[in-house]
């Protein structure tokens, strides 16, 4: 069984090569360093990435669980990002945060009031349909 695509507490043994010693390392599929520049400086972001291989949404930031399913209409309480851009290879990853304003800061940039306006109205009639439930 292959334990590099599970969750990040495993230790991978490299058993291909051949010295004397063997090389571990602690494996996280989830983990993503993005690399952004600005001006000449280096900005490099980790960001955890939510997919199948947990039932859970996680914090893209913190990479603490919250208490909602992947693929669950509770995802609508969250803020989410698919980031495309081809810096975390070919297949896009979802992000979740608190809210839009943890996303600026962790990406160090600024979404349009529009954007941020309709995050939260999405929240308020999200709660509103879980409390008429």
């Amino acid at each position: 069984m292959d334990y590099s695509k599970q969750e990040s507490l495993f230790l991978v043994q490299d058993d291909d090569t051949k010295s004397s010693r063997s090389d571990t390392s602690v494996v996280n599929s989830r983990k993503h360093v993005i690399v952004r520049k600005d001006g000449k400086k280096k900005n490099f972001i980790t960001a955890f990435e939510t997919n199948y291989g947990n039932p859970f949404v996680m914090n893209a930031k913190t990479n603490r669980p919250y208490d909602v399913r992947y693929g669950s209409k509770h995802e609508d309480g969250l803020f989410s990002v698919i980031l495309a851009t081809g810096e975390t290879g070919q297949t896009p990853i979802t992000l979740f945060y608190d809210n839009p304003e943890q996303y600026e800061r962790h990406f160090r940039i600024s979404l349009s009031k529009e954007a941020k306006h309709r995050w939260y109205k999405k929240q308020r009639d999200y709660n509103i349909s879980r409390l008429s439930t």
